[in-house]
């Protein structure tokens, strides 16, 4: 693994290899094995319905806690999850860092884990995860050499509304095999992909995993 702590414009972890080169390759396949259960991404509206929004986000998305429900053990995502993310040397890392969402993932006991696939023209504008007080690990992964182009990560420390987005925003770029750990509260969006592909091995991936405390 390739660590880097952030502190611009919020907290954040960028770690390059880091599932490794056998494991991410088995993930993409489970994702290439699951795109025709996906379903469009739907957002949580204004009054609490779900529903889909293509002003806000287009993409697919599947749930795969959801899934494997009664098989979790025959994914070759979700087990590597349950032993990497929560293990003792990630723990210790999350506790070095100086912010309460990372250090709250020390006491985490469980977990929802999104599958979420972007083809040409897909995004996700501007939004806040549900996970408040915590961290969400966002887990890249694609058939290199990459077949599209754009879909970067951003992270915003100010609201968008305002003036100064540019100046108070990161751009991350999609890399394969990149975990980037960040507060579910922070402002955050993936910009537009384009490809000439329609084949889904050739389009953006992402594994999104939300920790949760339970009582």
């Amino acid at each position: 693994m390739k660590i880097v702590k952030c502190t611009f414009p919020v907290p954040h972890i960028i770690i390059d290899e880091f599932y490794g080169e056998e494991i991410n390759k088995g993930m993409m396949e489970e994702c290439l094995s699951l795109y025709g259960k996906t379903q469009s991404g739907d957002v949580v509206n204004p009054g609490g319905a779900r529903g889909v929004n293509n002003m806000l986000k287009k993409n697919r998305n599947l749930y795969l806690d959801s899934y494997w429900h009664h098989h979790r053990q025959d994914s070759r995502i979700l087990p590597y999850i349950d032993n990497v993310l929560w293990s003792k040397e990630m723990k210790e890392l999350y506790s070095e860092m100086h912010d309460l969402s990372f250090k709250s993932l020390c006491i985490v006991n469980a977990d929802t884990t999104l599958l979420s696939a972007y083809k040409d023209g897909d995004y996700y504008d501007y939004h806040r995860d549900m996970n408040f007080g915590l961290c969400t690990f966002n887990y890249m992964v694609a058939k290199e050499p990459l077949g599209f182009t754009g879909g970067e990560f951003v992270l915003c420390g100010i609201d968008p509304s305002l003036q100064k987005v540019k100046a108070c925003s990161t751009a991350i770029p999609f890399k394969n095999d990149r975990m980037v750990i960040f507060p579910a509260v922070t402002l955050h969006k993936v910009l537009p992909i384009t490809t000439t592909s329609d084949h889904p091995e050739n389009w953006r991936w992402t594994i999104q995993t939300f920790p949760q405390i339970r009582i």
